[in-house]
């Protein structure tokens, strides 16, 4: 075995060791239950989307909702967007309380970072946090104030989540491997961002998933 080869495998299973105990040491920011610095009234929600069957992403838009964020903002393509308004309109809880505001915009041609731009031009974003989330999460109704914990710290200005994969338990063969390898990645990721954060504060990306700012 060559010096190189054994240098590598000493530095891969040492830095295996380390994030381990990193990651097990790991401490999420408790909420501020009495007296929070911000709750949902302060978050709006962008969700850039090109989603072909707008109606599909209602279990998704009511788990975000049950969160009762301030604002929920869908950007999507000037020739899609009126599906994704349809829904919206049925998604309105005027009844609500807190209410929810909803609107749907759009742009030419599908791009997700203009999509964002243009959810945050003109004035649309007015509160002092904003979610960029994937038309696919589904968020727990006890979400919210996990999220915004962080930001009682002043230095802290982007926080990540901790992702889960939606398993698939019936389909193909083909369906459930592909479905164990995503979740198997995301896992992955979760270890080595926690990690890594543990150490020394850093973050190698903030997930296109889901990021708030």
């Amino acid at each position: 075995m060559s010096a190189a080869l054994c240098r590598y495998r000493l530095h891969r299973y040492v830095r295996l060791l380390v994030h381990c105990a990193s990651h097990w040491r790991y401490k999420y920011k408790v909420p501020n239950w009495e007296k929070p610095r911000y709750t949902s009234q302060d978050v709006t929600v962008i969700i850039p989307t090109i989603h072909d069957c707008p109606e599909k992403l209602r279990t998704s838009l009511e788990s975000i909702l049950a969160c009762k964020p301030a604002k929920l903002i869908l950007v999507t393509t000037r020739n899609k967007h009126r599906a994704p308004s349809r829904v919206a309109a049925t998604l309105r809880m005027p009844d609500s309380s807190p209410y929810i505001k909803i609107i749907v915009l759009y742009i030419k041609k599908a791009n997700k970072r203009l999509q964002v731009c243009k959810a945050l031009e003109d004035g649309h974003v007015k509160t002092a946090i904003t979610v960029l989330a994937d038309n696919d999460v589904q968020w727990p109704s006890t979400l919210m104030p996990l999220l915004l914990a962080p930001f009682e710290d002043n230095s802290i200005g982007g926080v990540g989540t901790c992702q889960r994969v939606k398993r698939v338990v019936h389909g193909d063969l083909a369906t459930r491997i592909f479905n164990w390898l995503g979740a198997a990645y995301i896992e992955r990721r979760n270890f080595e961002i926690s990690a890594t954060h543990n150490i020394d504060g850093g973050t190698s990306c903030a997930s296109p998933t889901q990021t708030l700012l």
